[in-house]
């Protein structure tokens, strides 16, 4: 069943109302992101459905997939579990959604098992892919050639300073 609404805090606000572990795929047109900068413009479209999705510790926003027409953004919701340095090895499966817009009538959020599994795999790749320094979300712009010029096959997992960390 489809949670259809024209607001998108709204979808947003029932999203985050569970504290299970899941992952939201939002499809957008390309055509409604700033083509001079990809990555502001989803954090800009992020900030209507989850406002203040920066400091929200349930919020992960991982990718932005850009596509001719299409743009998918990855965010995942409450997976504590989450590890950038091993996110490579590490194929959680989490239920999937994903938010579309429903022509006039406004934005659905539809359950979509067949990627759940699909959908891991692609993340790992994706963090294997873009190596160390990658920053999430992470931007993969098919528009033009992908480049991937740093994978974390080629280098050993760096050395963390925990003296850089500050206790909560």
């Amino acid at each position: 069943m489809a949670t259809i609404s024209p607001n998108l805090a709204e979808i947003g606000d029932e999203i985050v109302k569970s504290d299970k572990a899941k992952r939201i795929v939002i499809k957008l047109k390309t055509c409604n992101l700033d083509s001079g900068d990809y990555r502001a413009s989803a954090c800009e479209f992020l900030d209507a459905v989850f406002p203040d999705w920066e400091h929200d510790n349930r919020i992960l926003f991982l990718t932005i997939q850009v596509h001719v027409t299409r743009t998918f953004l990855v965010v995942e919701i409450n997976n504590h579990a989450y590890d950038f340095f091993t996110a490579h090895d590490c194929k959680t499966l989490l239920p999937v959604y994903v938010l579309l817009q429903k022509g006039r009538r406004g934005w659905a959020l539809v359950r979509w098992p067949q990627q759940d599994e699909d959908l891991a795999i692609r993340l790992a790749d994706i963090h294997q892919r873009h190596g160390w320094h990658a920053r999430t979300p992470i931007l993969e712009n098919y528009i033009h050639l992908v480049v991937c010029a740093d994978p974390r096959a080629l280098h050993p997992r760096p050395s963390i300073d925990s003296s850089t960390f500050t206790s909560i």
